[in-house]
């Protein structure tokens, strides 16, 4: 079952960020939890606030507390999302609610995304929404979408899936995007299009999907299997859209370094660009499910 029992919710005090605060309201609500509310002052270093906080960490360094023990350093002066990550760690949250404010192209290369690395680097589960708050549907989502790309690391996010459309009584909507093989221009002229059997790769991707359902833990209940052929994330996206899917439960590899510059992530990409609440568990972080 589903134990949450402290939810964070971050908030930069912008109209995009008022899409989180009722979610994680209702979510401490429905679980009891506590909620806790932050917000990072992000100091620039030529600030004079920025270096009288760098002094005062400096000398904290060096103080000694009543009972003999040193005083913890705080690690300097941080940025928004390592500020996020250190307080959810400190403060042992198991949720984390944020909004995405979905930046795109040049402006999202130069000023990065707060949102996204939170979700690359949490060990907890993050709930992100980019949503205004008057389309935000504040009931229990009843049609809950799990996009799988047939792997291990699917099983979690099943998991959690099946716990939370039990809460609801919502359904599940199972999905894998088969992804063709990728074929250089020149070889055009040769018959290797047609050596790939749409048919077959379908009806082994349903069976996959059916076979992590049984697999993964949780209750059963309703649920369908969907296959469709396309890129990943504009596959699971245009589903989401024509199929009405009001939460997507993704689980994330956590890639960083090279791999992650060089290919990016499904779940970020996802999360920067979905209108509906993205759950996003990481396949190797803290769970939910007690």
């Amino acid at each position: 079952m589903l134990d949450v029992r402290r939810i964070l919710c971050t908030t930069d005090y912008s109209e995009c960020a008022d899409a989180a605060l009722p979610i994680a309201a209702r979510l401490a609500d429905m679980f009891g939890a506590e909620l806790h509310l932050l917000h990072v002052v992000e100091l620039h270093e030529d600030d004079p606030e920025t270096k009288g906080l760098a002094q005062l960490h400096e000398r904290a360094r060096s103080v000694t507390l009543h009972d003999g023990s040193v005083l913890p350093s705080q690690g300097g002066i941080m940025t928004v999302a390592p500020a996020i990550l250190n307080y959810t760690e400190t403060h042992n949250i198991d949720l984390v609610v944020l909004a995405s404010h979905g930046r795109r192209g040049l402006r999202r290369f130069l000023l990065g995304s707060v949102a996204e690395e939170v979700v690359q680097r949490s060990y907890c589960p993050v709930l992100t929404a980019r949503q205004p708050p008057a389309e935000l549907e504040l009931g229990f989502p009843q049609r809950i979408l799990v996009p799988a790309d047939l792997s291990d690391h699917s099983l979690g996010a099943i998991a959690h899936a099946k716990e939370l459309a039990a809460v609801g009584g919502a359904s599940l909507q199972l999905l894998h995007i088969v992804e063709l093989p990728v074929i250089p221009a020149h070889y055009d002229a040769l018959p290797l299009s047609s050596s790939f059997d749409n048919g077959a790769a379908v009806k082994e991707a349903r069976k996959a999907l059916e076979g992590l359902y049984e697999e993964a833990e949780g209750p059963e209940g309703s649920f369908s299997v969907h296959v469709k052929i396309g890129t990943a994330v504009d596959g699971i996206l245009d589903f989401a859209k024509e199929e009405s899917s009001e939460l997507l439960v993704l689980a994330s590899h956590g890639l960083t370094g090279l791999n992650h510059l060089l290919l990016g992530s499904v779940a970020e990409k996802i999360v920067r660009r979905s209108t509906c609440p993205v759950l996003t568990i990481k396949s190797f972080g803290k769970s939910l499910l007690r």
